[in-house]
């Protein structure tokens, strides 16, 4: 069967129906196919995403004038982006694409096939919008997040979602969706930066103010044991003072109690010496005028000592 027969053309045209692909010469569209089906194989993935000078051939592909061409090369981007050390391979290709090109910034020429194109591509607008999220949204670091995020708002993409939102297509809505709801509000991250700069400010004044009270405790601390210690001192005096007193008053006590047995007892005497000269006299009085002292003494002495030797 010869190469011109409508058998072989017939054939022809359905293996290009069947990779989903236009005309048989269209070269480039035909290696990004290729490249597809290389990558879906694991093997086959990592050799292309270890082959810089590949990752930049496919970037450029989206020069391409196919928008269908333009949205499989942005799903293969967009594969590599998700994968360990792919998103930096992504943005080096995309430099590179920025140098080749002559771009005034990086994603311009993408941006402009996305908001100024001939006729509306649903599959395009869609594998554009999905490669932006993933590019801007699969970072995990905040501040470069908001810096991919800030390069597509410098290419007023913002402005032109906000056109997007009557677009019909529930995929092309659901991806400018995404990308909307994840995006940061830089005024309010720098709203809150002034806030967490005045909180930090006050937090080290408050921390500073802090550390002097903890100072001046310290020194209060000090001076309350340093006066503890003398008032335990002075009590410790007085209470060896008071000891002392006790001890002075109970012999004190002890001693008045002696003086007032001694005394107790000088009074018994004194009664009993001046009943004895009661007695006496009663007894002088008694006796006969003629009577001698010496009867007198002897009457004394038998009534108080018993009969005289």
């Amino acid at each position: 069967e010869t190469t011109g027969s409508p058998g072989v053309a017939k054939r022809r045209s359905r293996h290009a129906a069947r990779l989903n692909m236009g005309a048989s010469t269209d070269d480039i569209h035909v290696c990004i196919m290729c490249m597809r089906a290389i990558m879906n194989n694991k093997y086959g993935f990592n050799m292309v995403i270890q082959h810089r000078e590949a990752i930049n051939s496919i970037a450029l592909s989206l020069v391409h004038h196919s928008l269908r061409t333009k949205a499989l090369v942005l799903e293969l981007l967009a594969a590599i982006c998700l994968v360990k050390g792919g998103h930096q391979i992504i943005l080096s290709a995309f430099d590179n694409f920025k140098e080749v090109v002559g771009e005034p910034r990086r994603f311009h020429t993408l941006m402009e096939y996305f908001m100024n194109y001939d006729s509306f591509h649903i599959e395009f607008m869609v594998a554009c919008m999905q490669f932006v999220n993933i590019i801007v949204h699969s970072v995990e670091d905040m501040n470069f997040r908001v810096h991919l995020q800030y390069e597509f708002t410098a290419l007023k993409l913002d402005e032109y979602l906000e056109r997007l939102r009557l677009c019909e297509s529930e995929d092309l809505q659901v991806q400018i969706s995404a990308y909307l709801d994840n995006v940061f509000d830089v005024a309010a991250l720098m709203e809150d930066s002034e806030t967490k700069t005045a909180a930090l400010e006050k937090v080290n004044e408050l921390e500073d103010e802090l550390g002097h009270a903890h100072e001046r405790l310290a020194a209060l601390e000090r001076e309350a044991i340093a006066k503890l210690a003398t008032l335990e001192a002075e009590l410790a005096q007085v209470r060896q003072e008071r000891d002392q007193l006790a001890e002075a008053r109970r012999q004190v006590v002890e001693e008045v109690s002696t003086l007032r047995r001694a005394q107790q007892d000088s009074r018994n005497r004194q009664s009993m010496l001046e009943s004895k000269v009661q007695e006496l006299e009663s007894l002088t009085k008694s006796l006969p005028r003629g009577a001698s002292m010496g009867a007198i003494s002897s009457h004394a002495l038998c009534n108080g000592n018993g009969t005289p030797n």
